[in-house]
């Protein structure tokens, strides 16, 4: 099977294109890493790459992230992550490619009860990245509904890994940790995550490949199974590095306190759960050079 991943040098990306050519698949992909060419916001350039490598399925990654840093420009959260996908959905529709993957974001639940599940409604963003990615939803819905497209849309809950991003809380906690820097620590330290590990995410990511959706059109949470307090974090931070500075500010209004997913549905279709323990991990990442 040829598969098309855009963002395919990012820290996602990365991983599922290693992870894809180990069992066997034809991977190629389009960056704005590897090209400035290579730009989702430009309709001919991907219209370009589509034609030449020809895929089955396209693995839509390719984005701006960053809930704060969606703050200080918006409008441009909104081209790549809005009209980007609508470029990559309309050249998918044209030339015919199987089923389009999306990635979403747990963002677009707003500040909802937790665990999210995916049949909530999902009409109270708090911040231009969220709705940036609403919007991509919409999107997807249009093109599955009227052009019939099939599109699975699967929202990650903050991802973490081996060479993750150096602003997620992870990276920023190592960081300071290793550098002897001082940690900003956002509220009380009460606020949750169902932190997800950058191969869990992608072994459901893979399990989707094989997944039809009904009506051409299915939304997952592809989230962790732990719920994890940011103490709890800081915990396991501290038990490898003692002398960990912190410093506690007010969480800012456009942080969602708890976010951890139902992953009911993954399970039940496609018989996704993550397997990699958090603590582990943590652990593994403190120690890494």
């Amino acid at each position: 099977m040829k598969v098309f991943i855009t963002g395919y040098k990012g820290f996602i990306g990365s991983h599922l294109t290693s992870k894809l050519k180990n069992l066997g698949y034809e991977v190629s992909g389009m960056d704005i890493q590897s090209s400035k060419a290579e730009n989702i916001t430009y309709l001919p350039s991907v219209e370009f790459c589509i034609k030449k490598y020809k895929p089955d399925i396209i693995i839509h990654l390719a984005a701006l992230a960053g809930v704060r840093k969606s703050l200080e420009e918006p409008d441009e959260y909104f081209k790549v992550n809005i009209t980007g996908t609508y470029n990559v959905l309309l050249v998918a529709q044209k030339w015919g490619i199987k089923k389009v993957l999306i990635a979403s974001s747990s963002s677009v639940y707003g500040n909802q009860k937790s665990p999210l599940r995916e049949d909530m409604i999902c009409d109270n963003q708090i911040s231009p990245y969220a709705l940036s990615k609403k919007g991509t939803e919409l999107v997807c819905k249009y093109f599955s509904n009227v052009c019939k497209l099939p599109v699975i849309v699967f929202r990650p809950f903050t991802v973490y890994g081996e060479n993750g991003r150096p602003d997620m809380v992870i990276g920023k906690i190592i960081d300071c940790a290793k550098n002897n820097k001082e940690f900003i620590k956002y509220g009380n330290g009460n606020s949750a995550r169902g932190y997800t590990h950058v191969d869990d995410l992608t072994d459901g990511i893979i399990k989707l490949l094989d997944y039809q959706p009904d009506n051409n059109f299915k939304v997952f949470n592809l989230g962790g199974n732990e719920v994890i307090k940011l103490n709890d974090l800081i915990d396991i931070v501290k038990s490898q590095f003692p002398d960990l500075k912190i410093k506690e500010i007010p969480m800012p209004e456009v942080d969602v306190k708890y976010s951890y997913a139902n992953i009911n549905k993954a399970f039940n279709l496609v018989g996704w759960k993550p397997k990699r323990i958090f603590k582990e991990e943590i652990i593994k990442l403190c120690q890494m050079n």
